[in-house]
């Protein structure tokens, strides 16, 4: 049996919790696994959990897992709406929300699809929001 989509929870890639995330993007990324796996090509899914909106002429973008436990960094300024958050557990950051940060967002997403979380130090190298 399988399953895609808002009802699917899954294991996500590099932890041992299990989730279900309600997002278009995710589940065509699962739809895709899915049918990998019919086939009987056996991949997992590997996808980032990601998703974006835009209200009020800010686009607020989010990926990752939000840790259980851990802290917040923010770099920007929350009341400009113009930064980029990092939730970090053990160094390490495990998911980000921003705000009008394209740039500083996209590479982020690209270092944690291709390399895992970033350390701080890698964090801090990639966003250049003052």
């Amino acid at each position: 049996m399988f399953a895609a989509g808002d009802l699917a929870n899954f294991p996500l890639p590099g932890t041992r919790r299990r989730t279900r995330i309600e997002h278009w993007r995710v589940a065509q990324e699962q739809a895709r696994t899915a049918s990998a796996n019919m086939m009987g090509l056996e991949q997992p899914y590997q996808g980032l959990p990601y998703f974006w909106t835009y209200h009020y002429g800010v686009r607020y973008e989010f990926f990752g897992q939000v840790p259980d436990e851990g802290e917040l960094l923010i770099n920007g300024d929350l009341n400009q709406s113009i930064f980029v958050a990092a939730y970090l557990y053990e160094g390490r950051c495990e998911a980000v929300f921003s705000a009008n940060c394209e740039s500083e967002t996209a590479r982020l997403f690209d270092h944690m699809q291709r390399e895992g979380s970033p350390s701080l130090k890698t964090f801090e190298a990639i966003v250049h929001v003052n």
